[in-house]
């Protein structure tokens, strides 16, 4: 077959392709390796790390100073900006852990955090060197803030006024831990304040003070948005609270630990003395959980627990022994969390099983660097911390998202009672889950709506089902960190009826026992499967509206996938199948495709593999070519097992597939569906 131009070409493009870079179109072309990223094509040539500065709405932002080790650049009106791939690389592998800072400052925008908190920290290392490629960093128009401080409700004045936040995002619009900023301002003689250029988030304001009985305060909790005023916060000393404990070993000695305390309004971090005790002062009164950790120790969190006003609070915690490479995974509230912990050295990665407490250990673990990372089917996967045999660490897990929608019958109305799952996924790694890990859901409402999370952000495909009715499998909707996508809608229709007779395709007689299946790749749905009489006859009932594959075996015969069947709500198809004998004992699965294997990323389908000689090889399709539609259909909010039903078909029929190639551009080419043979 043949491939076809875009139709359109801009009158430079035309002009740039007749001039000097013709030749070097050429050889992009010839060098483009079979794999996911094209090769260097110019030796003198920097690699170069791109990305974007967006603003928090979308919008690209101009003369942000980006900073990366010794690097500096600007982005440009579009928000663009690039860095010299192998300087960075560089410079995190001269660091412990592999990594390198981005940072990035604007005259007119913030982001939040400090120093090193709220920068994006990018793994360079031999382990995910190759995972990075382009980044987004985000930044939001700064809020403002005024206040008061009063005695008795007179004005205190030269108070040192903070904040402490325990929201904010990032660079990469990742969650931050809490953090206190000193020293922002100092009252006037009317105890005023004004705080400006502050990054959004949930923040409360700090007051200390040199008044003996009234040290330190904290305001309220309160929340920032991006380029409004936050008004004005009124702060009234008062007298505050205390929180005192021992962290002891599972023996009862006293230990020496580090103990982190956390409220709806502040949170401190303390070490013990030798003795195992600790003690925080000047606390406003509120609900708080408190974490230790310690050497050669599992760490571990009470509460959460009240501390009332004017009171000392006392709390202990005992600590249980751990050898090896263990920690705690806890999710963004604190709760521990099972799932899966990515250890990963120089020379080794492992997958730990996380319990429903929260830990995991490797006991055996050989003494050098590691880098851990938990994931989690509900959460985004946790930072990525370094530690080394006999350090505890607690992996927090990054919020996830939900999905929400109402599900009707095929007269519009709410469906009091259904089931649904997730049929399909593409989430980023690491992620080692697949759809049957996440539960089915009974909905029982006489709204008809669901709401199924929380879920690790990626992109989802959805499949409901109620008796009598045919199951219906959704498009891909995109999961985000903390948010909700709502507004989905699906429709349980009447199902449709498939029967004919399955025959030999040499003698053409039927065969008797053969059994048809019909292919779900999700696997949640209940089998629908029905064996031929003996005079070959089939039928199978309750089936989706729209295109399905059947599997079709017998004993002597090679298994096929007959895909491409257009099947109608209500309606009855007749269809007659043909098997090929055969000897073997383990025949090839046979069925009519193009003959490449693809895999989905980032919502993106690629080709991954083109089998030689067949119809995909002789179309020109290559390694690493992304397929924007098939038959004019976007793939974009397909998942990987539609894209792979709607490419395979009936026999000799052509699919048209827009692909887009780095270098090339867009076009489409026809491709002819011919037998294909895989060996299982």
């Amino acid at each position: 077959m043949t491939s076809l131009p875009p139709q359109t070409r801009p009158l430079l493009g035309v002009a740039l392709l007749l001039g000097g870079l013709c030749l070097a179109a050429i050889l992009v072309r010839s060098l483009w390796i079979q794999g996911d990223q094209p090769v260097n094509m110019m030796e003198d040539a920097p690699h170069h790390l791109t990305g974007r500065v967006l603003s928090e709405e979308g919008q690209p932002l101009e003369g942000a100073t980006l900073r990366a080790g010794t690097l500096t650049t600007k982005s440009d009106e579009r928000g663009h900006f690039k860095l010299n791939r192998d300087i960075l690389t560089a410079a995190a592998h001269a660091a412990a852990d592999g990594t390198v800072l981005i940072d990035a400052i604007h005259p007119e925008y913030v982001r939040g955090g400090v120093g090193e908190l709220g920068a994006m920290r990018l793994d360079l290392s031999e382990n995910f060197a190759q995972d990075t490629e382009s980044i987004t960093l985000f930044m939001h128009q700064p809020a403002r803030l005024r206040g008061r401080v009063t005695l008795n409700g007179a004005p205190v004045a030269d108070a040192s006024i903070g904040l402490a936040y325990t929201e904010a995002r990032g660079l990469g619009q990742e969650p931050l831990l809490p953090h206190t900023l000193s020293d922002l301002a100092r009252t006037d003689s009317q105890g005023q304040f004004a705080l400006n250029n502050l990054a959004a988030g949930r923040v409360a304001v700090t007051v200390e003070t040199d008044l003996p009985e009234f040290p330190y305060a904290e305001s309220a909790a309160l929340r920032l948005t991006p380029g409004e005023d936050g008004g004005e916060v009124h702060i009234e000393l008062r007298p505050t609270t205390a929180l005192t404990g021992v962290v002891f070993s599972a023996s009862g000695d006293p230990l020496p630990a580090s103990v982190t305390l956390s409220g709806t309004q502040t949170s401190r971090r303390a070490a013990t003395s030798s003795t195992g005790s600790f003690r925080f002062d000047d606390l406003p009164p509120g609900d708080y959980t408190l974490s230790a950790d310690a050497p050669d120790h599992y760490p571990d969190t009470l509460g959460p627990f009240t501390v009332e006003t004017g009171t000392t609070a006392s709390h202990d915690i005992v600590l249980e022994p751990a050898r090896g490479l263990f920690g705690r995974v806890v999710g963004p509230d604190g709760q521990p969390q099972p799932g899966f912990v990515i250890a990963s050295s120089a020379n080794d990665t492992r997958r730990l099983r996380v319990g429903d407490d929260g830990l995991f250990n490797w006991e055996s673990a050989p003494d050098m660097p590691w880098t851990l990372q938990a994931t989690s089917s509900a959460y985004a996967p946790s930072a990525r911390q370094s530690t080394r045999l006999g350090q505890p660490l607690t992996l927090e897990l990054r919020p996830g998202g939900e999905l929400a929608g109402v599900v009707v019958d095929k007269r519009g109305q709410p469906m009091a009672s259904y089931q649904i799952a997730i049929a399909a996924m593409d989430v980023p790694p690491p992620h080692p889950y697949v759809p049957g890990r996440i539960n089915t859901e009974q909905v029982e409402t006489s709204t008809g709506r669901f709401r199924i999370g929380p879920l690790a952000p990626g992109y989802y495909a959805l499949v409901a089902r109620a008796p009598g009715l045919a199951p219906v499998t959704s498009e891909l909707f995109e999961v985000r960190p903390g948010r909700t996508t709502d507004h989905i809608r699906l429709q349980l229709l009447e199902g449709a009826s498939i029967a004919g007779v399955v025959r030999d395709h040499e003698s053409k007689e039927p065969i008797a026992t053969a059994s048809v299946t019909l292919v779900d790749p999700s696997q949640r749905l209940a089998p629908r499967n029905a064996i031929a009489n003996p005079s070959g006859y089939y039928g199978l009932s309750e089936l989706p509206d729209g295109l399905v594959t059947l599997y079709v075996r017998a004993n002597g015969y090679e298994p096929e996938l007959v895909a491409g069947i257009e099947l109608k709500s209500g309606g009855t198809l007749t269809y007659d199948i043909e098997l090929t004998p055969t000897e073997n004992p383990e025949p090839a699965l046979a069925f009519y495709g193009i003959g490449a294997s693809l895999r989905s990323q980032a919502s993106d389908i690629v080709v991954v593999n083109v089998m030689p000689g067949s119809s995909s090889a002789e179309a020109g399709l290559q390694p690493g070519d992304r397929i924007l539609a098939v038959d004019e259909l976007p793939t974009h909010r397909l998942s990987l097992p539609d894209v792979i039903a709607r490419i395979r078909g009936q026999a000799d029929t052509p699919v048209s597939l827009s692909i887009a190639r780095p270098g090339e551009g867009e076009f489409v080419v026809d491709i002819a569906r011919r037998r294909v043979r895989v060996q299982r």
